[in-house]
This record gives C-alpha cells, sequence and structure tokens, in this order.
C-alpha cells in the first residue's frame, strides 16, 4: 500500500527561498520520510537525534485536555502551559478557599492542589487498521451508511482493544479517512499542581504582539493508584506515577538559528481549504458574523436591566461576544493583507494544469472537483443559515422547551442509555435552577424578533417551512405580526417559572403534544424541522468527507509526481513541527530579534530593578519559525538532542491565519523560554526540593 502523505504547498516552495522554516505538523511514523523537505529547508535528519525523539522523547509527551505536556522527572512532575489549565486551578483554589494572586508552591506532596477533571493520556501504542476497516465496508454504500459503518466498526475496535489492554482506546482518521490509526493511551486522572509562579505580567491569550513577557508555565505531579486486588481492600493505594521517560531540562537554553522540535496536540486545522471556501468564509460568513455579534452586543446594552438577577450574566455574554468579534475582526484584516487567497489560487491553478496534461487524469480526478464545487456551494447556504440560528439559540425559554421535549422523545424511544439519559437531566436541570440567573424575558424576545428579521432575508433554500408557517414569514418579514406573536408566546407560557420547568423534566411526548402552554406548542411544532436540520447536516458531513477524502487523493498523486513530502491536517493526535529560533520582519525597516530579555520586562512593568548584566540579558520568550495551528498554540519545544528549552504558547499576528496557511516569511511561534523557568524558580527557597527533582542539563 502507497504510503500516505498530506500536501505541502508546491507553489511557495519554488518561489520563495529557504528561510529555514519546515510548514507542518507531522506524524511521528512519517519522520524517516521527512528528510527532503528539512534537507530543502537547509535543516537534516542528522540535525536531530530521531532514535531518541521516537524511542525516549516522544514517550515523555502526554496529551493535557486539548494541550501537551512533558514529563520531567521520575517522579511524576509536568511542565506545560499555564493558559491549558486556569479554568482547573481556579476551581480548585476556590474550593478550598485559597488566594493564587501571589503564585502557589507545595512545600510536601501533601499539599498539592489535586485539580478535578484535569485528565492526562500518555499514548503506550499506535496500530494502523486502514486495512481493517476498509475491508469491512460493503461497496455501494450512500455517505451517510458509509460513516455510520465506519462509526460502527471503529467502535468496535476501541472496545476490543480496551478489554486487551485495559486501556483508553480510540480510532483516529487522517487524510479525511484514507488512513486510520488505533491509539492506546493511559488514563491518568490524578493530577495536583505543584508549582504555579507569581506572575505579575499577566497578559490576554489573544495578544498577539512581540515582543511577550509572559511566564505561561506551571509544574504539575500525576499519581497513579494500584489495582484493588481483593476484597479486603478498602482503598487503592495512590502513588506518584513513574512515567516511562522524562525530559531533562536544558539549562543552556537555545541560541538564534539553533533548531527546535515543537510537540503538540493540534485540534483541527483547514490547510486544504479551496479558494471558494476562503472566498466564501472571508468575504461573506466572518463579516456576517462579526456584524451578528455587534448587533447581539448592542441590544444587550439596550434591553436588558442592570437591576435585574441576569444582568451579570448579560454582561458577561456581552464580554465573550466582543472578544469573539475582536478576533474575526482581527481575522479579515490579516486576511486581507495575506498571500494566502493568491497562494491558493496559483496552486490551485498549477494542479489543474497537471490534471488537464492527461487525458486519464482528466477522466479521474476532473469530476473530483466538479462535486467538491458543488458541494461547498451547499454547504455555504447551510452555514449561512446555522450562523442566524446561533442567535436564535440565544432565546432561553424557546431552546429550553425544545430540548425538554428532546429529552421526552428519547426517553421514549429506548434507544439511549439511563446514563445518557441521566446525564443529560442532570444538565437540564442546571441550566432550569440557573434560569433566574440567567433570563430577561425584554431580551429573549428582543434577540428572538432582531435575528428573525436576518432569517426571513435568508435564501429560500436555507429557509425551514415550520419556522416560515410559525412567524407567518412566506410573504417576508412583517414586524408588528411577528412582535406579536412572540408576545403572545410568551404571555401565555408557565415555563419563566422554574418550577414548572422542572415537572417537565420528567413528562411523556403525549403530554408535550396535549399542552396548552404556548412555548411547549412552539418545542412540538419545531421537532421534525429540528431532527430534519439534525439529518441534513449529518448527511453534508458525510458527503464531504467522501469527496475530500477523493480529493486528497488528488493532492496525493500531484504531490507523488513533484516528489514532495506532505503533511495531514490536525486532528488532535501527537504532531510534531520543525523550524529554527529566530526573529523576522513585519514591516519595512523593522525587524524583531527573537528574544525578549528580562530587562525588556523590567522596562515594561517599569520596576526600577538593579540586575547584573547576565540577568538583565536573560530571556524570557523566544521566537522561532515552527508551526503552529491558532488557537491550539500549546507545544512541548525540544532541542535536536531531544531537551525541553521551552513552551510554546502563542504567536505573532501574522500567525491569525494559521488555520489555513503558513507563511514561510513571517510566521512565528512564541516560547516561554526554559532558562526563565529555571531563573524563577531558583529565586524563592521554597523551591528548592522541586529543583532537586528536575534533571536539568548545563
Amino acid at each position: 500500500m502507497r504510503k500516505l502523505y498530506y500536501f505541502l504547498p508546491l507553489l511557495t516552495l519554488l518561489i520563495n527561498p529557504p528561510v529555514f522554516a519546515v510548514e507542518g505538523w507531522w506524524q511521528p511514523q512519517q519522520l524517516s520520510q521527512l528528510a527532503p523537505v528539512l534537507a530543502q529547508e537547509k535543516l537534516s535528519l542528522a540535525s536531530f537525534d530521531i532514535n531518541a525523539l521516537q524511542n525516549h522523547s516522544l514517550k515523555a509527551i502526554v496529551k493535557l485536555g486539548n494541550c501537551s505536556a512533558a514529563f520531567v522527572s521520575d517522579t511524576g512532575l509536568l511542565l506545560t502551559n499555564y493558559s491549558c489549565i486556569a479554568q482547573s486551578v481556579t476551581a480548585a483554589a476556590g474550593q478550598r478557599g485559597l488566594t493564587l494572586a501571589n503564585g502557589y508552591t507545595a512545600l510536601q506532596r501533601e499539599a498539592e492542589l489535586p485539580l478535578a477533571n484535569l485528565h492526562t493520556s500518555l499514548i503506550t501504542n499506535t496500530q494502523n487498521v486502514t486495512v481493517q476497516i476498509n475491508r469491512q465496508i460493503p461497496s455501494g454504500l450512500s455517505s451517510a451508511d458509509k460513516a455510520e459503518k465506519i462509526s460502527q466498526i471503529s467502535l468496535a475496535l476501541e472496545r476490543e482493544c480496551q478489554q486487551i489492554s485495559q486501556q483508553q482506546c480510540e480510532v483516529s482518521s487522517s487524510f479525511d479517512g484514507l488512513e486510520y490509526q488505533l491509539i492506546t493511551s493511559m488514563l491518568l486522572t490524578d493530577v495536583r499542581l505543584v508549582h504555579l509562579p507569581a506572575v505579575a505580567n499577566k497578559e490576554a491569550l489573544d495578544n498577539w504582539s512581540w515582543p511577550r513577557y509572559q511566564a505561561d508555565y506551571v509544574v504539575l505531579r500525576a499519581y497513579q493508584a494500584a489495582p484493588v486486588h481483593s476484597a479486603d481492600q478498602q482503598d487503592a493505594v495512590v502513588s506518584v506515577f513513574r512515567p516511562p521517560a522524562y525530559l531533562p531540562l536544558s539549562g543552556a537554553g537555545v541560541n538564534e538559528g539553533d533548531a527546535v522540535v515543537a510537540v503538540a496536540f493540534p485540534r483541527r486545522s483547514q490547510r486544504y481549504s479551496r479558494a471558494e471556501e476562503l472566498q466564501f468564509l472571508f468575504g461573506l460568513y466572518y463579516p456576517q458574523s462579526v456584524l451578528y455579534r455587534q448587533q447581539a452586543i448592542e441590544l444587550i446594552e439596550k434591553l436588558s436591566d442592570s437591576d435585574s438577577g441576569a444582568a451579570q450574566y448579560y454582561q458577561q455574554l456581552s464580554r465573550r461576544l466582543q472578544h469573539a468579534s475582536h478576533n474575526e475582526q482581527n481575522m479579515l484584516l490579516r486576511y486581507q493583507h495575506s498571500q494566502l487567497p493568491i497562494n491558493k489560487s496559483a496552486f490551485e491553478q498549477q494542479l489543474m494544469q497537471w490534471i488537464n496534461g492527461s487525458p486519464v487524469r482528466q477522466q479521474v480526478y476532473g469530476p473530483v472537483l466538479d462535486k467538491l464545487q458543488r458541494l461547498n456551494t451547499r454547504q455555504h447556504v447551510v452555514l449561512q443559515r446555522d450562523l442566524v440560528l446561533v442567535y436564535l439559540n440565544y432565546t432561553k425559554l424557546p431552546i429550553l422547551a425544545q430540548q425538554l421535549y428532546k429529552l421526552a422523545k428519547k426517553r421514549a424511544a429506548g434507544n439511549v442509555s439511563a446514563a445518557a439519559l441521566d446525564a443529560e437531566m442532570a444538565t437540564l436541570r442546571q441550566q432550569i435552577l440557573s434560569l433566574p440567573q440567567q433570563f430577561d424575558v425584554r431580551l429573549d424576545q428582543g434577540f428572538a424578533l432582531h435575528f428573525l428579521r436576518h432569517y426571513a432575508s435568508l435564501p429560500q433554500a436555507a429557509r425551514i417551512s415550520a419556522l416560515d408557517h410559525y412567524f407567518a414569514l412566506n410573504d417576508g418579514f412583517n414586524v408588528d405580526i411577528v412582535r406579536h406573536k412572540l408576545e403572545a408566546m410568551y404571555r401565555s407560557t408557565l415555563l419563566n417559572d422554574p418550577a414548572q420547568l422542572l415537572q417537565w423534566l420528567q413528562r411523556s411526548p403525549a403530554q408535550f403534544e396535549h399542552s396548552r402552554d404556548s412555548l411547549i406548542n412552539f418545542a412540538v411544532a419545531m421537532y421534525p424541522a429540528s431532527e430534519g436540520l439534525a439529518m441534513e447536516r449529518q448527511q453534508m458531513k458525510a458527503e464531504l468527507a467522501d469527496i475530500r477524502r477523493a480529493y486528497d487523493e488528488v493532492i496525493i498523486a500531484f504531490n507523488d509526481a513533484q516528489g514532495l513530502p506532505s503533511y495531514a491536517d490536525s486532528n488532535a493526535t501527537l504532531r510534531l513541527s520543525f523550524g529554527r529560533v529566530k526573529g523576522y520582519q513585519p514591516l519595512d525597516a523593522v525587524w524583531y530579534q527573537p528574544f525578549s530579555t528580562v530587562k525588556g520586562l523590567n522596562n515594561l512593568l517599569k520596576r526600577n530593578i538593579d540586575t547584573d548584566d547576565t540577568t538583565a540579558s536573560l530571556p524570557v520568550n523566544f521566537l522561532s519559525t515552527n508551526d503552529s495551528t491558532w488557537p491550539d498554540n500549546s507545544a512541548v519545544t525540544l532541542n535536536k538532542q531531544g531537551e525541553l528549552v521551552g513552551l510554546m504558547f502563542s504567536g505573532v499576528a501574522e500567525n491569525q491565519l494559521a488555520q489555513w496557511h503558513y507563511d514561510r516569511h513571517s510566521s512565528r511561534s512564541v516560547h516561554m523560554d526554559i532558562r526563565y523557568i529555571l531563573w524563577q524558580l531558583q529565586q524563592d527557597q521554597q523551591n528548592t526540593l522541586l529543583l532537586r527533582e528536575l534533571d536539568i542539563q548545563r
């Protein structure tokens, strides 16, 4: 079977001179095939100890939520980004009445702070199961049936794996299903806070500036419970986890030009989007999203009552909307000034020239591109509609009524496990109990009236007949009719009383269907349409997966013809990125050096601290050419010997489009420098024991 690779943009390689940058997040099994890519960037496999990387370093890397972490001692110490676990730390501290503004250090293991719901997984085995899955898929299946069959086969493989290994097993697909990996992981559920630095220079996570001075790190410890072997044992014995490998810390750090490897679990990228997809996203979808967010913020400002119990909730919602709008506006601005649309179109022209250069390729690959374009056009209509529905879903009472009816239908159908039903019921119960702090009737009606107007302006293909009928929208949007219907709906319901809502948690579908409550009637009327939309989205997803799989085969063939290896889009599996420590030139006559220093930090904070030259020049953060897939910027950073030299935590402004492309000249990742971490630890005598545990390579 031919080895599968992903697309590395050929045009960029041809027209731009090397700047010591390697695009892509590469799978560990691809390391031996990376020689051509690294050589083109004036790196080589000989620059890295590949054997040590595969057989030792990667065994010390763990997945921590959506981030990466590394074991840095044989006593279970983990180093990771604080931004990855900030919520868990805040919750744990709040439960114990602790204030962590000045940092935290556990002087004994008994003082380490347990972090609930923070799970760490350590990969123990990876098996390619592509053949096993493909040979069980009958030919002639529809896209939806094929997706369902793959899901069933994957679930069976996972269950069999878990029975044998007694560990967590997951089938992960890459290349839109051209390749499947069965990943076995050890799940460590007992993770505790050991050290949190006292960070005076807290920065926003969406800060794309350089220089940065962010001490984004934290030290944790993983524990493991010994298995209970007899009924006489009441409690399992808990001890520190002894990892199969751990990374030594490089006390020497890195210099400008040094090669570095970033290891991470990036969740998602869209590097293989077509030009028409980008035109839709940045020409229509994101501008419309920004408009909707701004209008939602204006509604909150206009209609919310500052004296109501829900005022705080709506203020927080407004801040979230403003934050998201700010990010989207930045992306739009960055897109307008980027080479992304030009490079994407140029690459597709080259691809078409290659296809048209052979009658066989025209016959085999031409229909794939045509079908992908047709499906993208259909999906764009669906996405426009769903964007409006997002804001209609801010109406609390109608959505709660619909969720309650769906729960009743699931319970009656009997095809959902009791555990799943109980979990859904618990979630709904919490929403209901929180209603007095999260519901304002004026805002509920205001959101509905405003965004029903936007919905009514959608293309006919995006419309929902049941919703059109209910609000008399078939002949256009009449604001008086819609307002009257909304006022009658909210006036004739008892669902604004949490006690009434709680009673509906246990009621049958028939009780919903015979109710005279206006919002219950609305939920029943919308249910078939809601289920139809869910099926439509599932069908669309399956069809797109099928055609993208075929499109990826076109790209593979094209790259094979060019002798180029390629990388898979990110999918939350273990990946590696290669690069060098390097500054960049964002503007004419401006050059950013690759290191920020303690001296710069002191100047930023206006601190008159007398430091010697060595301390003043100590690096705090550094830049590298390593790839990133914003917003998944967490990565453990290693030097070519496999020693830990930093933690990637952010990117520069030019990385804001990292989901879609990598700019060889100006994409830079921002890392926490290990030297600053060690220096900070050395400033407090309380950290003496912690420093003794760490393996520091001078």
